[in-house]
């Protein structure tokens, strides 16, 4: 959904930026009102960035759960909520381990609720996701042993993927790269 940003002036948007930062607008633009348009596509860009990295953390967030499932029912023989089995490679104290805690909790408004997978996965963060490749257990987790069979396949945005695939090309974002095997 792409919103027509506030039409501002240049004596607006030099108070309500800074003198200095609409100002770097207007030098690489060339006028006030060339920069006016600069600022006004760079929050169309920017808005635009928002809705796809959104798009972005569910289709990690529930390729990553796809894979947690798989890794308990194959290294575990468990099935149904990896994020509730003591048995997974992250200690209890751990920031994933508490980030997990708290999406429970969100997910079941403090125990009021009962508590549905699919709700308890959506209320985790991208943070959490990041954490969960990142991690120090994350070479215990992603093992060769753990996939001796095939990985179910799963359509994502249009592209059909194994999770072996998933696994095997490097996801970069801002909280680091992993790449396994």
């Amino acid at each position: 959904m792409t919103t027509t940003p506030a039409r501002w002036s240049a004596a607006d948007l030099r108070r309500f930026l800074s003198a200095g930062r609409f100002d770097r607008y207007v030098q690489v633009a060339g006028s006030d009102a060339a920069g006016e348009r600069l600022y006004e596509w760079n929050q169309l860009v920017a808005g635009a960035w928002h809705e796809t990295l959104g798009s972005f953390e569910i289709v990690l967030r529930n390729a990553l759960d796809a894979q947690l499932l798989t890794y308990r029912q194959r290294v575990h023989n468990g099935n149904g909520d990896w994020y509730a089995d003591p048995r997974m490679p992250w200690g209890p104290n751990t920031r994933l381990a508490q980030s997990i805690r708290k999406a429970r909790g969100r997910a079941t408004l403090n125990s009021t609720i009962p508590e549905v997978h699919g709700k308890v996965v959506a209320e985790l963060t991208l943070d959490s996701g990041c954490r969960s490749i990142s991690s120090s257990w994350s070479s215990s987790l992603i093992t060769r042993e753990s996939y001796t069979t095939p990985i179910p396949t799963t359509a994502v945005s249009g592209a059909l993927c194994t999770g072996d695939t998933i696994l095997r090309a490097p996801i970069r974002f801002g909280c680091g790269v992993f790449a396994s095997r």
